[in-house]
């Protein structure tokens, strides 16, 4: 397939927009026509992409004439902290970048939330490109503008290096909207993913099949599902066309509704993305937990694609219970959540009430109401404010085993 680009619109303004380009090959060419001779780039790359390959993309920048200084940063979900965010800032002060220069973020979805933000606070505001590196990240998020680190409450305190373990982990408690300048998917990035990394990154494209009746793709579900049960793989040639869908979708979803205000718009506008994510949230951070997938025994915590399945099997099967949607669509996300090698049960879940109680900290919570992203049998999403917190620890049971 040949290099595909999805435009998405941004503001009210025509022609506030930006460009996702989607292909083979692309991250040596992610700046063409946005820097000029003399400008200046922070290239922040996750720690997990190889040193060389950000040496060659320094080197090409570098022969234009731009000024490239290179940080590399861990990541994982309890250094996606103000200290690596602070540590970003210093870079790209002692770098010198001003309003008009650039910050690239070569990684996944953690790389390019913290970024983001960085971006966005640097003089108020600088402009970002995003070369996402995992199939998470391409699909779902890069994609939109949101920009966020964790917070550690109850407790917890920086140690240095990130944030210890003590105290309750708040999933991307602070963040703003920073739209990026271009979003740049080389899906030759994928072909060195190990294939749980690379597996997460279904569960976000199972959630965008779940919402497509709403958003102009029907058929985005029985597409994946397919995809699925052929065994996709980080090396398969279906792959860009697997990524440039979901980010068509994502991009109707964030034309919009930018930034998930549109409460008025069916299933919520840009809160329908959240599908699965008020249950995973809850349990991702938890620690003691013990799961099978692809023939494998893991053990916690979970990683965030790991847990938004964990959430959609919970979300469809409340959505059954509320008669929302057949429980044939329930069990079919459980179904193709498994088929994608990522879990379907864990064992170590403390009580169903106490993961309630973690929801309620969920930012979509409006007037100490949780609020749940549900979905019914035509692919739309619903929005449920008033479910017994029984019948939601209910089908938490469904993803608890002993």
């Amino acid at each position: 397939m040949a290099s595909k680009t999805i435009s998405v619109q941004t503001g009210d303004t025509p022609g506030q927009r930006y460009d996702v380009v989607v292909g083979n090959g692309l991250v040596a060419g992610s700046l063409d026509g946005l820097v000029i001779k003399g400008q200046r780039v922070l290239l922040v790359r996750d720690a997990n992409v190889p040193a060389a390959a950000a040496a060659k993309l320094t080197a090409k920048i570098a022969r234009r004439g731009v000024f490239v200084s290179h940080i590399a940063i861990p990541v994982s979900e309890q250094l996606k902290s103000v200290v690596t965010l602070e540590r970003i800032l210093v870079a790209a002060a002692d770098a010198g970048l001003e309003r008009g220069d650039v910050m690239l973020a070569v990684g996944g979805g953690i790389t390019t939330d913290v970024v983001g933000l960085a971006a966005a606070l640097h003089r108020r505001g600088c402009r970002v490109v995003h070369c996402p590196s995992t199939l998470l990240a391409m699909v779902d998020g890069s994609v939109g503008g949101k920009t966020a680190i964790n917070l550690l409450v109850s407790g917890g305190k920086p140690n240095g290096k990130g944030m210890k373990s003590s105290g309750k982990l708040l999933k991307n408690a602070v963040g703003v909207f920073h739209q990026p300048e271009r979003v740049v998917c080389d899906v030759s990035l994928l072909a060195s993913l190990d294939a749980r990394t690379f597996r997460c990154g279904l569960a976000e494209c199972i959630k965008h099949g779940l919402l497509g009746g709403a958003f102009g793709d029907d058929g985005l579900l029985g597409y994946t599902a397919a995809l699925i049960d052929r065994g996709v793989s980080a090396a398969s040639r279906e792959l860009p066309g697997l990524i440039a869908r979901n980010v068509a979708l994502k991009a109707v979803v964030v034309g919009l509704d930018e930034r998930e205000v549109r409460d008025d718009l069916p299933g919520g506008g840009r809160m329908a993305l959240n599908l699965g994510h008020t249950f995973g949230h809850a349990i991702e951070t938890l620690p003691g937990l013990s799961w099978h997938a692809g023939g494998k025994k893991f053990r916690g915590p979970l990683r965030h694609g790991e847990a938004v399945g964990l959430g959609l099997i919970c979300a469809t099967e409340l959505s059954a219970r509320l008669d929302l949607c057949d429980p044939k669509l329930a069990e079919l996300t459980r179904v193709l959540v498994g088929m994608a090698g990522l879990p379907v049960e864990v064992n170590g879940l403390p009580g169903a009430k106490e993961v309630v109680a973690r929801m309620a900290g969920d930012k979509k919570a409006k007037g100490g109401k949780l609020r749940l992203v549900l979905v019914a049998d035509d692919l739309t999403p619903f929005i449920a404010s008033d479910v017994p917190a029984g019948m939601i620890a209910e089908v938490i049971g469904k993803i608890a085993v002993d």
